[in-house]
C-alpha cells in the first residue's frame, strides 16, 4: 500500500509540473511587445543559418519577453543576403522604427514591421 501511493503521488507531482510548464510556456507564446527601434539600436547582425539568415537587433534598452529579460529581438523571414542587407539598411536609416515582437521558439521575435512618425 505504502509503495502504491508514494507511486501516485510522484505521478501527480509529475502531472502538476508537466501542466505548470505547459502553462508556464503558452503564457509566454501568447505575450506580445511593440518595441521602438531608431535610437534604441545599439547593433544589428545577420548570419547565414542553413537556408535563411539569422538576423538579431540589439537594443541600448531591456523589456520582458520569452519569460526573462532581454535587450534585442530576431527577424525569422530574412531568406537572402540581399533581404538582409536591406533590412539592415532600413533599421540604419529609420524607414522601419516601431516593430511588434512575439516569442517564437523562446525567441523574442519580429513578425510586423512598421514606419511611426515621431518613434525612435
Amino acid at each position: 500500500n505504502v509503495t502504491l501511493f508514494l507511486g501516485a503521488l510522484a505521478a501527480s507531482l509529475l502531472v502538476m509540473t508537466f501542466l505548470h510548464v505547459l502553462v508556464s510556456a503558452s503564457s509566454y507564446q501568447g505575450r506580445v511587445e511593440f518595441v521602438t527601434l531608431g535610437k534604441n539600436v545599439y547593433s544589428v547582425w545577420f548570419i547565414k543559418a542553413g537556408s535563411k539568415y539569422r538576423f538579431r537587433v540589439v537594443l541600448k534598452d531591456k523589456y520582458t519577453m520569452c519569460g526573462r529579460e532581454v535587450n534585442y529581438l530576431e527577424f525569422n523571414d530574412v531568406r537572402t543576403l540581399g533581404e538582409a542587407v536591406a533590412l539592415t539598411q532600413a533599421i540604419k536609416d529609420r524607414t522601419i522604427n516601431y516593430v511588434r515582437v512575439t516569442c517564437i521558439n523562446n525567441e523574442p521575435t519580429a513578425d510586423y514591421i512598421y514606419y511611426r512618425p515621431g518613434y525612435g
